[in-house]
């Protein structure tokens, strides 16, 4: 199994099971299936999905994109291991709760035979993929936990726990964009002043969970979020020289960014105007925008790296998400009765966006040479 195939089969699973799966299984086969009885409520399951099944194996797949040389994929029957043991884990999430032992036996697998191999190959990553690697096992650390939680009924420790989660994933967003965006404009070393920020820009994320942990009030998570949207905003225009910034391809991934950004501002607003926290749009400023994006165009990066071009077809697929990622999050807002509407709308967008693209990209992203 070459190191391309491997990840792209990863992605191609990450789309088809992250994101239709449990897409499609809470939203329109909610009322016909009985989540009383499951090991997770809808809502916990939902967020499962979406932060440790969709962002957990693009997270895994990012180790051996284009991008990178090393580490060296594994062989083929342990890349088909690895594919089984994320497809189980999909369909042991939703075993009932007195077989709680299905979830717990299988839903850790993955992750951390995941880990193990990359462990191996730690020597060999370059200093960009070590902090990859260390959000990465902080986030399965936050799987094991919520995990753990979910099955003695810990209420308020999920919620925290999942609140953690997407602090990580925050963070690793704020990592990983500016890595592709070097990578892709060939710029091997950030300059010493640029690493310095990235290096304080980690501090108001630590801080977010110590206050999660600590159940600070919301002010001073709000105060610390306007340090964190400060650092990140200089850190955004030093990211790489202006005149490259100005590329449709750069431009897309800073719109991951600055949908890692908005969360923080509308939890700023939510301590005036509460409404602006309903229907969990804070959440989904993240999830849906800046993962959708961050992984629609990791998909993009092998396109280019196969054909040397662009496609207008990504623009079109682009602009279904973006679409689908406003109507999540600005329309519970200024209209909340209309919540369910836009939860259908707005999942119709997003998922036609990823849709659209394994269609009109799947015969030449999966041609053999890269």
């Amino acid at each position: 199994m070459s190191k391309n195939s491997f990840s792209k089969v990863l992605i191609t699973l990450g789309f088809i099971i992250g994101i239709f799966y449990p897409k499609f299984l809470t939203i329109f086969l909610n009322d016909r299936l009985d989540f009383k009885g499951l090991f997770f409520s809808i809502y916990q399951w939902h967020s499962h999905e979406m932060i440790y099944g969709f962002f957990g194996v693009i997270f895994f797949a990012l180790f051996y994109s284009p991008l990178f040389e090393k580490p060296k994929p594994p062989e083929r029957i342990i890349g088909l291991f690895f594919i089984f043991l994320f497809i189980i884990e999909r369909f042991s999430m939703l075993a009932p709760f007195e077989n709680f032992y299905v979830p717990l036996l299988f839903g850790l697998n993955f992750w951390l035979f995941s880990l193990l191999f990359l462990a191996f190959n730690y020597s060999s990553m370059q200093s960009d993929q070590k902090k990859i690697f260390w959000l990465y096992a902080c986030l399965i650390i936050c799987k094991v936990l919520f995990l753990s939680f979910v099955f003695v009924q810990a209420f308020s420790w999920i919620n925290k726990i999942q609140l953690i989660s997407l602090e990580i994933i925050r963070l690793s967003v704020f990592f990983i964009i500016p890595i592709i965006m070097r990578k892709e404009n060939q710029i091997n070393e950030e300059e010493r002043p640029q690493k310095l920020i990235t290096y304080i820009s980690v501090i108001p994320s630590i801080l977010v969970i110590l206050s999660i942990l600590l159940d600070q009030e919301e002010n001073i998570i709000a105060m610390i979020y306007v340090l964190m949207i400060s650092i990140h905003l200089i850190r955004a225009f030093g990211i790489i020289e202006f005149n490259k910034m100005l590329t449709f391809k750069n431009g897309v991934l800073l719109s991951a960014y600055d949908f890692a950004l908005l969360g923080p501002v509308l939890y700023i607003i939510s301590c005036f105007y509460p409404q602006v926290s309903e229907g969990r749009s804070i959440i989904h400023s993240l999830t849906t925008g800046s993962i959708g994006i961050l992984s629609l165009s990791l998909f993009y990066i092998y396109y280019i790296k196969i054909t040397r071009k662009h496609n207008i077809w990504f623009g079109a697929c682009y602009t279904l998400i973006i679409l689908g990622s406003l109507l999540r999050i600005f329309i519970p807002i200024f209209w909340p009765d209309k919540l369910l509407i836009s939860l259908h709308w707005s999942s119709g967008f997003w998922v036609s966006g990823f849709l659209l693209f394994i269609i009109r990209f799947f015969k030449v992203l999966y041609r053999k040479q890269v």
